[in-house]
This record gives structure tokens, C-alpha cells and sequence, in this order.
């Protein structure tokens, strides 16, 4: 999972990976929604840079904080497992309370913290975290990257692989980096709110 210079064979994996269908009625399937979940988001990483900043040394590991119930049955652990990233280890650790000190690098937000939404992402307000959910509208919440199962009503009306929106805004005032030809793979937003006045 280390990034590479040349993102193309990276990117290419990362659109196969976003188009890996479900099967059709009475076919037999191998791959979980929480496993193409999963595999999504540990492919996404390599396009996200994070400031200097964010980290408190060279050998600061990379931390996703799963929140709540996770929305990956245990799929991002093991995907995730034993992986590095610029040379940082990648940690998955689960929670029902959130880590503020040190802030997570990537925090993902499971369907359980609805109720708590708005006051999740204020309190990573400008902060370089990474949030993710694949919660109804996360990104036009407040949320950075909401994750679709399927198709998104008026866009592309479809029964296959994992989409994604991103909250520009968000990643902004974050100071987090997606590589362009990600943004370019994304289902547009049409609205959006800042982490920091997220409702």
C-alpha cells in the first residue's frame, strides 16, 4: 500500500475496484458490501495526503479510528492489516467514544452515531481527519467522504460497486490533499455544509 510515483496502475485498481458489482439474483457472491467497503477505502488512502502537521514524528503510525458499530463487519482490520502507507504503519482501532488527543487520521463513522453526527464532525473541526461514513448525505452534512452502495437518485440510477461524494470544503479547511484524478471519479455534491457548522 505503499504510494507510488506513478499513480496510474493505482488508479486503475481503484476504479475496478469502485465498479466490482454485485451479483445477479441467484449468482453466488464472494464479496461482502462490507468487503468492497473496505477495499475501497484502504485504496482511497493512497490518493489522500495529509500535512506534515498530522503527524508527531517520521515513525507516527497513520490511525483510523473506527467509531461506533462497524460498518465493516471486521473487513478494514484485516484489509488493513500489517499495511503501510509513506512508510507509516496503518493502526485500526474501534471506539464508542472518539480519540481528540491525538486526533485519528481517519475517522470512520458508522450508522450508530447518527444521533451525535453533528457534534462528531465539530469537534474535528479544521482538523487534518479524514472522515468517512456511509451514512444517507454524509458528505453533504458536513462529512469529507460518504461512501454509496449502488446509485445516487437523479446521477446515475444503478445497482453496482461503491461510489463515493466528496465534501471539498471540507477536505479544504482540513488541509487535506485528494489527488485530482480521485475528484475527477466522484459524484458531484451539489451542497454542503463546513465540519464546523455541520447539522
Amino acid at each position: 500500500m505503499t504510494r507510488r510515483r506513478d499513480n496510474l496502475p493505482a488508479i486503475v485498481l481503484f476504479v475496478a475496484l469502485a465498479a466490482m458489482a454485485r451479483p445477479a439474483a441467484g449468482q453466488t457472491d464472494h464479496v461482502s458490501d462490507s468487503e468492497r467497503k473496505a477495499l475501497f477505502l484502504s485504496n482511497f488512502l493512497q490518493f489522500v495526503h495529509w500535512p506534515a502537521g498530522a503527524f508527531q514524528d517520521s515513525t507516527d503510525s497513520l490511525r483510523v479510528q473506527i467509531i461506533g458499530r462497524d460498518p465493516f463487519d471486521g473487513s478494514l482490520d484485516r484489509v488493513l492489516a500489517d499495511k503501510t502507507l509513506d512508510h507509516r504503519r496503518v493502526v485500526v482501532t474501534h471506539t464508542a467514544v472518539p480519540s481528540i488527543t491525538p486526533f485519528p487520521h481517519v475517522a470512520v463513522i458508522s450508522a450508530t452515531e447518527v444521533p451525535r453526527l453533528a457534534s462528531l464532525l465539530a469537534s474535528y473541526c479544521r482538523a487534518p481527519v479524514l472522515t468517512v461514513s456511509d451514512l444517507d448525505r454524509f458528505a453533504n452534512r458536513g462529512g469529507m467522504i460518504g461512501l454509496v452502495e449502488g446509485g445516487v437518485a437523479g446521477l446515475i440510477e444503478d445497482d453496482h460497486g461503491v461510489h463515493f461524494v466528496i465534501n471539498r470544503m471540507a477536505a479544504n479547511e482540513a488541509h487535506l490533499q485528494v489527488d485530482a484524478e480521485i475528484l475527477h471519479l466522484a459524484y458531484p455534491l451539489f451542497s454542503a455544509v463546513s465540519p464546523c457548522g455541520a447539522r
